[in-house]
């Protein structure tokens, strides 16, 4: 019993093999040859399945997620929002700044301050920690709203 290459796909098959498992190829000695008047398109090749059922392709996958996961709790991910805006003057004391803000990313020191619209100044400037996935509402006063009518922003960028 020796390997010989299919004469159709190359395929290494045993001599004493009826067919060839890739292309159906018959390969025995006693098995009469048709001849293959016209081309037949070979399938394309099955994911090899490597010790424990999981194909090689999937392990490629698996991989490339576990390095994202593990890159991902290394590199802070910016993704802090503030989903509502708020503040409130009262006639006597300081303005309050009200900001819902989310985490969906990592656990990150951030820096924050209030703009006014128009103007490049940043006022009111704090700082503080955002754990992982955390929703939390940031309450600070912010004298540079007493008397302001006009809008303004709240900005942030991660803390060096």
């Amino acid at each position: 019993m020796a390997l010989i290459d299919c004469p159709d796909c190359g395929t290494q098959v045993s001599d004493m093999a009826a067919a060839c498992p890739n292309c159906a190829r018959p390969i025995a000695k006693n098995t009469p040859v048709q001849p293959n008047p016209a081309p037949v398109a070979t399938p394309p090749p099955v994911a090899p399945v490597a010790s424990g059922g999981v194909p090689g392709w999937l392990k490629w996958v698996g991989g490339g997620v576990l390095a994202a996961v593990v890159i991902g709790a290394i590199i802070p991910d910016n993704t802090i929002k503030i989903e509502k805006l708020s503040s409130w003057d009262p006639l006597i004391g300081i303005p309050t700044v009200t900001a819902e803000m989310v985490n969906t990313g990592n656990s990150m020191r951030i820096n924050y301050w209030v703009k006014k619209r128009g103007s490049e100044t940043k006022h009111c400037r704090g700082s503080t920690l955002f754990a992982t996935n955390e929703r939390r509402t940031l309450k600070f006063n912010c004298n540079a709203l007493k008397g302001y009518n006009g809008t303004f922003t709240l900005e942030w960028a991660p803390a060096t």
